[in-house]
């Protein structure tokens, strides 16, 4: 008797992401698979994208002196510059950052904590003033992990947050 083995779910959106919520390294109390506990007036940031506008990538790396770590990258572009967004991007450029994502297809993850979280970088291009490309990234020991979709959903129901 022959066995098929399958891997993947051949969804053609794996991969691509509905919401990412930021959230600062420094404000965080814990953080596990069923949603992140946080110090009384934390901000949250909240980046709602049009399909396949934002994508995450992980990639294990070795390395025998120190263990293996995950390098997490997470690229999107936005469309509609605002001034807040800039105010925003300015403001937090030295700040690390928890994040938690939504895949389109609605699968949630997330990764970053209290000791390490992800950095961005964003360019700017004179000839498309009202789109920004943010990219965040992050080095791990864990990779990222599952997370309760309906905290996400809770997020953005019960909480105030800033949306871009």
């Amino acid at each position: 008797m022959n066995t098929v083995e399958k891997f993947g779910h051949g969804k053609s959106s794996i991969g691509y992401i509905s919401h990412l919520v930021l959230i600062e390294s420094s404000r965080v109390k814990s953080i596990d698979v069923s949603g992140v506990q946080l110090l009384d007036g934390t901000p949250i940031t909240v980046f709602e994208f049009l399909q396949k506008n934002a994508v995450w990538q992980e990639a294990q790396q070795i390395d025998d002196s120190s263990g293996d770590y995950y390098t997490i990258t997470i690229s999107c572009q936005i469309r509609n510059v605002s001034e807040s967004l800039l105010t925003w991007l300015y403001a937090n450029q030295q700040r690390r950052f928890v994040a938690l994502w939504r895949g389109v297809d609605l699968d949630a993850c997330y990764n970053g904590n209290q000791e390490n979280g992800f950095r961005y970088q964003y360019n700017r291009l004179a000839s498309d003033r009202n789109l920004i490309e943010l990219t965040l990234m992050g080095r791990f020991t864990t990779p990222s992990l599952p997370l309760n979709p309906t905290f996400i959903s809770t997020i953005l129901t019960q909480y105030q947050y800033q949306t871009f």
